[in-house]
């Protein structure tokens, strides 16, 4: 079976070691589809609690902040 890395890794990849660090924006679609992963916009970045927060995100000590409209086509910005 095919293993799909967690959702994150590509733009954790880029973070640096210490400091204020800010990705994006990026729609979300066109990042997972760029990065070939599967992932439920909603769950995945729309989170209401650390504990529903990706154990990759609590484990860099990084928050993701869902922007925009959240409708409109891939090249929408919000």
């Amino acid at each position: 079976p095919q293993r799909t890395m967690p959702t994150f890794t590509p733009a954790l990849a880029r973070q640096p070691g210490t400091g204020f660090w800010l990705y994006g924006p990026e729609i979300f679609k066109t990042y997972y589809r760029r990065h070939n992963l599967r992932a439920d916009t909603a769950s995945t970045i729309s989170v209401d609690h650390i504990k529903t927060l990706s154990k990759e995100l609590r484990d860099a000590y990084t928050m993701v902040l869902r922007l925009g409209t959240g409708h409109g086509s891939d090249d929408a910005r919000g």
